[in-house]
């Protein structure tokens, strides 16, 4: 099936710029809260996807893998700095065939700062998404 395009307009070109600034702008911005808070972005992103996990299916190296679009080998060695942090805790069924994932109190309080850092960038990241 052939698809026509057409040449974009200059109004295409400042949408789709603008989009991509104001994505950049809030990883920036929020890049810079969370490490502010003692967090790298990649331990935030991690600590996101295990706490965004459903409380009857706890999150799981195979699922975080699948949220961050990373390889199983780094996701794990993400978690094992993080549990070396004292940030997660591994736990998983009985016959260690899954391994899940889940935020320390101290992981939490931690996270939770990070959160709340990053909210207000989130905030305007959303309402350039949602403006006409």
């Amino acid at each position: 099936m052939s698809v026509t395009t057409r040449s974009p307009t200059r109004e295409d070109c400042r949408r789709a710029a603008d989009f991509r600034f104001a994505l950049r702008q809030f990883i920036a911005d929020a890049d810079a809260d969370v490490r502010a808070e003692g967090l790298t972005p990649h331990r935030y992103l991690l600590m996101l996807a295990i706490k965004a996990a459903p409380r009857e299916c706890p999150a799981t190296i195979t699922q975080i893998a699948d949220r961050l679009q990373s390889a199983q080998s780094s996701v794990t060695e993400l978690v094992d700095r993080a549990v070396a942090a004292g940030l997660v805790e591994r736990g998983g069924a009985s016959d260690g065939r899954v391994v899940t994932v889940a935020l320390t109190d101290h992981g939490d309080e931690v996270f939770a700062r990070a959160f709340a850092a990053v909210r207000d960038d989130r905030e305007r990241l959303l309402q350039h998404l949602y403006a006409p």
